[in-house]
């Protein structure tokens, strides 16, 4: 399954790349490059000038930059479909007697299709915040789920390796706590992100600490569960650091780029909060927040099978 396993790295790694260039695309103002979906101003390709457009096309809404933005930014997102309906045409072939590795691969695929639609209904709603937050919440689900199969295939390659660790007991329990409320700081921050962009299109001159103040308890919320996410975060990370008997090399590197973009996170937020929501930086909290989510994935599941009764699951016909 060797082939498997690179296209499975190659699709997450990917996925998590066009979550840092949709962020760019929407905070350079590119969201709307394309007016319509999937077509570039009634175009498979972006006109180049004026002449170009469709009649009945205001022209003040085209601006050459912008579409050519928005629209590679579509054709990289076509392209990682691709390469993910691609995997999952080889788990079905090739990992049919692994669930773990199938079933999350063929739900990454359906996602593909759905946010792809979605993608359109945000253009066409003009950018609704709540969509967008829906959209890159999605995009994020389809990225863990890539990377836990990726992880499994590895316990099937190396059925033994992650046997060796010797890890606390109770990290479990705390590694699925922190992956939770990660996940819902997460989702407080996309919805936070589309609050700030509406209070500061109405009151442009506020300055951040109005619009800081006009966002309500959603932002205190967001700060609380955000400290708390990096204290749960680093317990864990420094509790396998510390504790954990011959982590493999790769668990050590997740525990420490989770604590290091929970750190970075949270060095981001109160830089927003002192200097003003950048979008630039806005791109990076949210970015982080996925390669945290990715970070704890990867501790959880290595943990998790750590613990596992049997490896049958993981090995050819249950032979060991």
């Amino acid at each position: 399954m060797r082939k498997l396993r690179v296209f499975t790295w190659a699709s997450t790694l990917a996925t998590f790349l066009l979550l840092f260039t949709g962020g760019l695309v929407r905070v350079s103002g590119a969201g709307l490059g394309c007016p319509d979906w999937p077509k570039c101003f009634g175009r498979w390709w972006p006109p180049t000038s004026v002449d170009q457009l469709p009649p009945g096309i205001d022209a003040s809404l085209f601006n050459f930059t912008l579409a050519w933005i928005e629209y590679g930014n579509r054709l990289l997102g076509m392209l990682i479909g691709l390469l993910i309906l691609t995997t999952a045409i080889l788990a079905i072939r090739q990992a049919r007697k692994y669930p773990r590795v199938l079933i999350p691969i063929l739900s990454a695929a359906v996602l593909v299709a759905y946010v792809g639609w979605q993608g359109g209904q945000v253009v066409a709603s003009g950018l609704e915040p709540l969509l967008v937050a829906v959209h890159l919440m999605l995009s994020m689900g389809i990225a863990l789920l890539l990377l836990y199969s990726a992880m499994q295939l590895r316990f099937i390659r190396h059925p033994y390796a992650e046997r060796k660790p010797s890890y606390p007991v109770k990290l479990n329990k705390w590694l699925t706590f922190t992956f939770i409320i990660a996940i819902i700081q997460t989702a407080l921050g996309t919805q936070l992100r589309g609050a700030i962009k509406v209070i500061m299109e109405l009151e442009p001159l506020g300055g951040h600490t109005m619009w800081t103040n006009a966002l309500g308890p959603i932002s205190r919320i967001h700060q609380a569960v955000g400290v708390l996410t990096v204290m749960l975060v680093m317990h864990s990370a420094i509790t396998l650091i510390r504790r954990a008997e011959q982590p493999t090399p790769l668990v050590y590197q997740a525990s420490i780029g989770a604590a290091g973009t929970a750190l970075g996170m949270l060095l981001i937020g109160v830089s927003m909060l002192l200097f003003g929501y950048q979008p630039i930086m806005q791109v990076f909290h949210l970015w982080l927040s996925a390669l945290l989510l990715g970070s704890l994935l990867i501790m959880l599941v290595s943990v998790r099978y750590n613990i596992l009764p049997t490896i049958d699951a993981y090995t050819p016909d249950g032979k060991r």
